[in-house]
């Protein structure tokens, strides 16, 4: 279970406030503290995960390498199938990591709110929790949709009438004034994820946005500190490595040589970047359950 301790940030004199760096410090504390815990809820998935997406690098470059020197011999014949098998299983791969996020979201949010010793990697698809997990969260990313959505609808208005300076004003206020309802509306109806996950169907989108109402700015700094952070620190180690590489166009592959070790490096950053991904949603899983257990305990 998320413990909870003093809350620091002023938050004693005004428990309406969520407790900024007690939050940061619970959600990454649990995390390493039960990173056993995270192996066993993420170590399968990974390996099926990244397998699965290896094997269909695997086709498609095997395909066409083939096929680029058939070409340049001017003996091309029977491009087979393989375009299809490798389509069908980067689609494959893809699936498998949205059920991944949403088995491990799942059994991570139950290990720390509910103290649940996790389960079998996949268990949770036998029982409706998982699927209403996911089905909260397609509606967040549909109504997380609507900001950008309306935004394209301003940026066809016509503001060349306008002087250069104030129309780029204005088109940045538009800018930032999406991006900041996208995160709102994310942030502050996200607390219905945890409780689906504990079979709390008493919370709803308007109990989660009248809990949190108030915090939207410690929201912000604490999903940038726990889910931002971590995803830009991969960036570091696969930039220092060249990871991944820009991938060789057609027009490359059937002209030059191009070298196997930049098609190798263009194949590996995308597996690298799933099994990160994979490894560290616990950290964004924590966040959310704390802010869930603050929050649950105020009403």
């Amino acid at each position: 279970m998320v413990q909870s301790g003093p809350h620091g940030d002023g938050c004693l004199s005004d428990p309406r406030k969520l407790p900024l760096w007690h939050s940061i410090y619970i959600t990454y504390s649990s995390y390493f503290r039960h990173f056993r815990d995270v192996v066993r809820v993420t170590w399968l998935w990974i390996v099926l995960v990244a397998a699965m997406w290896t094997v269909a690098e695997w086709v498609r470059w095997s395909w066409a390498i083939s096929i680029s020197e058939q070409y340049k011999k001017g003996t091309i014949g029977d491009t087979g199938a393989s375009p299809v098998v490798a389509g069908s299983l980067y689609v494959f791969a893809a699936l498998l990591f949205a059920l991944a996020l949403v088995d491990i979201a799942v059994a991570w949010h139950r290990r720390l709110i509910l103290a649940e010793r996790p389960r079998f990697i996949g268990s949770h698809f036998a029982t409706a929790i998982a699927w209403q997990y996911f089905a909260v969260f397609l509606v967040l990313t549909g109504a997380a949709a609507i900001p950008p959505a309306l935004l394209y609808a301003v940026s066809m208005l016509d503001l060349e009438s306008l002087p250069e300076t104030l129309a780029d004003i204005v088109a940045a206020g538009f800018i930032f004034s999406a991006v900041f309802a996208t995160f709102a509306i994310v942030v502050r109806f996200s607390l219905v994820l945890p409780a689906r996950a504990t079979g709390d169907h008493d919370s709803s989108f308007m109990k989660s946005w009248k809990a949190t109402r108030g915090n939207t700015w410690r929201l912000l700094w604490a999903t940038l500190a726990c889910v931002v952070l971590p995803a830009l620190l991969l960036e570091l180690p696969l930039a220092w490595f060249g990871l991944p590489s820009d991938r060789p166009s057609p027009t490359e592959m059937f002209t030059t040589d191009v070298p196997l070790q930049r098609i190798v490096k263009s194949s590996l950053g995308m597996p690298l970047q799933l099994v990160y991904q994979l490894l560290t949603l616990p950290i964004c899983i924590g966040y959310l359950s704390y802010c869930y257990q603050y929050f649950a305990r105020r009403e």
